[in-house]
């Protein structure tokens, strides 16, 4: 059903086990989460991860359902590794950036708190770099292909760990939800901000005007090239550039490999 669901149904399975003694030890597994609508919906798995973590689960796994790309049909239980690729198993969807910046998260995480329940974010932070990742998405309309008006979006960043007041770079990547009712690949996030912010007495803000609905965001402080994710930004698709921007090494990524 909803994301934020997790937690109030979560608990109850807790407070049964607690009821039980010999019950009380057993891990909580969520074994297939996601509905068939909005499984592959960026923002919507930015939900389903946040409330997983804020449900203290022990264990949760992605559901897998049937997809199209307009033309073939398939199911991601066989094929696309439950909805992060396209059919061939190599092409990656939206979805499947997600989880990869999901997963290269710093280990040591900082407290989001949303103020609007469908609007949620999860962060992290190496203090060796004094890098700051931060996933954001808006989840709503649960309908792959159509979303709800977009909103405007601000996230405040307070308490900034590294300087009082300072300017830093910034990177902001989109993973933007499907505009057609079926599955689409998405090479790589676009970029959508390039620049600096300034943290005033360790506090800014960071606007998005038009957050569409079940977009995703992910936003690099103090950047480091190891973790930002590829950028395509060749003209004829026939090589990749990443990271781009870089403070270094650039490197160049054939699909041909007889070039």
């Amino acid at each position: 059903c909803n994301p934020h669901d997790m937690i109030s149904h979560v608990n109850i399975v807790r407070d049964s086990l607690s009821s039980r003694p010999w019950a009380s030890e057993i891990d909580i597994h969520i074994t297939d989460y996601g509905g068939p609508s909005n499984h592959i919906i960026p923002g919507w798995n930015v939900g389903w991860l946040y409330y997983a973590e804020q449900a203290n689960l022990n264990w949760f796994t992605h559901a897998c359902w049937n997809e199209n790309d307009g033309e073939v049909n398939w199911s991601d239980c066989q094929f696309g590794l439950n909805g992060l690729f396209m059919h061939d198993n190599v092409t990656p969807q939206p979805n499947y950036w997600v989880h990869r910046i999901y997963a290269a998260l710093p280990g040591s995480r900082i407290l989001c708190t949303p103020l609007q329940e469908k609007t949620i974010a999860l962060a992290g932070k190496n203090d060796l770099t004094e890098e700051i990742i931060i996933l954001t998405g808006r989840y709503d309309n649960p309908l792959l292909g159509e979303h709800n008006d977009n909103e405007y979006l601000n996230i405040v960043l307070n308490n900034y760990p590294y300087c009082n007041d300072c300017t830093k770079n910034i990177l902001i990547q989109r993973i933007p939800s499907n505009n057609v009712p079926y599955s689409i690949p998405l090479a790589t996030p676009e970029t959508y901000f390039v620049g600096e912010i300034t943290f005033d007495a360790g506090t800014t803000n960071l606007a998005f005007p038009d957050f569409v609905d079940g977009d995703a965001y992910i936003i690099y402080i103090n950047a480091t090239d190891s973790t930002v994710l590829e950028i395509n930004a060749s003209s004829n698709n026939d090589f990749l550039i990443y990271p781009n921007p870089s403070a270094g090494i650039v490197y160049l990524k054939f699909k041909n490999p007889e070039v």
